[in-house]
């Protein structure tokens, strides 16, 4: 079963070899994740985009550039990982193990990212305060009808 005892601690067991190990299984979970992030990120993007007006060309490259940045930090995580696991001496960063620090440091500040663009684009790619005049208008009228 592949199964035994960890060759330093007694008390632990080993799991022995996985499919982890084999390359093609690497490359199919990196690209799932990129798939993942691809659907979160287009998800996002259609859900801000209007249909009227120059909006979606300038919000495109933000979108674009966040995505290839997090899809960079997602790539060293799983590279960090891969060269941890095989490390005889793993290296340490912020109290971390390395891949663990790429993902709390690297992909975790990412999201930020996407946060301030939504936060400082609201009023540009989201409802302009024209927008926001012009629904108060037609709710007020009918109101009043």
């Amino acid at each position: 079963s592949g199964q035994g005892t960890h060759p330093v601690f007694a008390t632990m067991r080993n799991s022995g070899w996985v499919l982890t190990g084999f390359p093609i299984i690497q490359v199919l979970a990196y690209l799932l994740g990129l798939m993942i992030l691809g659907i979160f990120v287009m998800a996002a993007y259609i859900g801000i985009q209007k249909s009227s007006d120059n909006t979606n060309k300038q919000m495109t490259p933000y979108w674009v550039g966040g995505f290839l940045l997090y899809s960079l930090m997602y790539g060293i995580t799983l590279y960090s990982h891969e060269a941890y696991m095989h490390s005889e001496s793993p290296t340490y960063f912020g109290g971390f193990p390395a891949p663990t620090s790429w993902m709390l440091y690297g992909m975790g500040v990412i999201p930020i990212v996407f946060t301030l663009f939504y936060m400082f684009k609201f009023d540009q790619w989201v409802i302009s305060p024209e927008e926001i005049e012009r629904a108060k208008s037609i709710i007020n009228s009918q109101k009043e009808s």
